[in-house]
């Protein structure tokens, strides 16, 4: 029986602003405020501090996990924002910093492992704390990691308590650079997910960072090489092996089975293969949703996979250079196979499963507001095709609170 997660306590935005004007804030967002649901971003952060540097604090480390790897992960973390074609959200990983979360201009990760301190929410799996100057413009950005109460693990959660680190980091990058909760239950930033989905940005997610951050995306990993241990699989680092994501082994029959790869992510069948580039024959792998050739990366082609022309990325050597590449069946975790140099799931036997994956919340209610009260205008009785721009960031902040001596 599949593991099903226990729902997450609430990661709120802890927006500490020193005075209450917002002036200059909407000056270059100001065209597309009618598409939130309400209130405006917690803040951005003036062009000259890009790129954001995040570094990691020194002192705890999540158990069971190296430091290299934490660090890794925040890496890749950071990436995840500036890659959208329309993205000019720029962050990096700074060098390991010895600091306390405070408002002092220095922004950190900083892992509780023995203690989580009172003024946060209590079992919160994480939360951000946002200082914005009287101009609204971000000037300091504190991620806390609760390793008391939760374990951070590198992919899906197994086990009671576990929470893929890299999906949390992904998402409170998000409020980093000034998004709220998303209405959408589909995006990245939405108040609850499941196993790894918090990995990929979906079209609400970027809609978000675009309006907030014009400008071009940073070609990825094709443009700045991924962090040892880490593969370019279609302009995103993979760690080999990597389960769910472009290119990974997958069952069509299982619901959530590319999950990692974005909401319209789906399994494969050789015939959607690039002509004279049979996909990894007699297997399937996952590609990932796709409007054009850029949003796939190098060696990757956005090509239809079914009937009704649903759009994937598709690698132009059916995964052979990817991050699940393998010399024979013993290179792939049980029980795929390897497959003309990939390894590979099942074909597709029946209709691909509708049900959704087993939901974590990571923040507040999990029923999300009806359409009337979101505010939008879009209409979702059935769920909208991925692409259209339908942006409802729930930005209801969950606590407005003075900055205490010590985070001075």
């Amino acid at each position: 029986m599949a593991f099903t997660p226990p729902p997450l306590s609430p990661d709120p935005i802890v927006h500490v602003v020193t005075m209450p004007s917002r002036a200059g804030l909407g000056a270059h967002v100001g065209a597309e405020r009618a598409l939130w649901s309400s209130g405006t971003p917690a803040g951005t952060w003036p062009a000259a501090r890009l790129p954001v540097p995040l570094a990691l604090a020194l002192g705890g480390t999540p158990p069971g996990l190296t430091r290299n790897q934490v660090s890794a992960e925040l890496d890749v973390a950071l990436r995840t924002w500036s890659r959208p074609t329309c993205s000019g959200f720029r962050a990096g990983l700074a060098p390991d910093a010895n600091a306390d979360a405070a408002d002092d201009g220095v922004n950190l990760v900083v892992v509780h492992t023995t203690s989580w301190p009172t003024e946060l929410v209590a079992d919160a799996p994480a939360q951000t704390v946002l200082h914005t100057d009287e101009a609204g413009n971000l000037r300091d950005a504190d991620v806390h990691l609760n390793a008391v109460r939760f374990r951070f693990v590198l992919g899906a959660p197994s086990g009671p308590g576990e929470v893929d680190l890299r999906s949390v980091l992904v998402h409170e990058i998000g409020h980093v650079l000034g998004l709220g909760h998303a209405a959408d239950a589909r995006a990245t930033m939405a108040v609850s997910g499941s196993g790894v989905r918090w990995r990929s940005l979906e079209q609400d997610d970027v809609d978000g960072v675009c309006a907030l951050y014009p400008g071009a995306g940073d070609g990825g990993c094709d443009a700045r090489p991924c962090p040892e241990s880490f593969a370019c699989v279609g302009g995103a680092c993979q760690r080999a092996g990597e389960r769910a994501d472009l290119c990974a082994p997958c069952d069509p029959s299982s619901a959530g089975a590319c999950e990692g790869a974005g909401d319209g992510a789906r399994c494969i069948d050789p015939g959607a293969a690039p002509a004279g580039a049979p996909l990894a024959a007699a297997g399937s792998v996952c590609g990932r949703p796709c409007a054009r050739e850029a949003d796939c990366g190098r060696g990757f082609a956005c090509r239809p996979t079914t009937a009704a022309g649903d759009l994937q990325c598709v690698a132009a050597d059916g995964c052979r250079s990817a991050a699940s590449a393998c010399a024979g069946d013993g290179d792939c975790p049980t029980p795929w196979r390897c497959a003309e140099g990939a390894c590979v799931g099942p074909l597709r036997t029946a209709p691909p499963p509708t049900a959704a994956s087993p939901a974590i919340a990571d923040a507040g209610d999990l029923t999300p507001a009806p359409p009337s009260a979101r505010g939008s205008g879009c209409a979702e009785a059935a769920p909208p095709t991925r692409g259209v721009p339908c942006w409802t960031l729930g930005l209801a902040l969950a606590a407005l609170v003075a900055v205490r001596a010590r985070r001075r």
